[in-house]
Formats: structure tokens, sequence, C-alpha cells
């Protein structure tokens, strides 16, 4: 998961998010999206859409950098 989550922080960092920012959002996105899986592969429900939905909902991205 490391490169994934390299990828993201780079991807952010471009975007205008602090890197420290950056760090804690990539990690906070990856345990809210493991935890929806766990729950959506606890069930019986065909969609993962919904569980990755809800967990990505509670996220808040800091606002970028001006000019960022």
């Amino acid at each position: 998961m490391a490169p994934q989550r390299d990828r993201a922080r780079l991807y952010l960092v471009a975007h205008g998010v602090r890197e420290s920012a950056a760090r804690y959002l990539c990690a906070a996105y990856l345990g809210a999206t493991f935890e929806a899986w766990m729950q959506w592969a606890a069930g019986t429900d065909p969609d993962p859409g919904p569980y990755l939905a809800e967990a990505v909902g509670v996220l808040r991205v800091p606002a970028s950098r001006p000019g960022g």
C-alpha cells in the first residue's frame, strides 16, 4: 500500500495541501476505506459503493494554499 499512499500524498501536495496534512489525510483515507471494505464483507450487500461513500464522506480535505 505504500506506493499508493505515496502517489496520493504527492497528488495532494501538488494540489496545494500541506505535506504534513497530506500524510495524515492519506492515513485517514486508508483507515476509513479499509473499515468500509470490512463492513461490506461482513454483510450480504452486493454493492460496496455505499460503504465506501460513507467512509470517504467523513474525511475533510484541508483547503489548499493560495495559488496551489
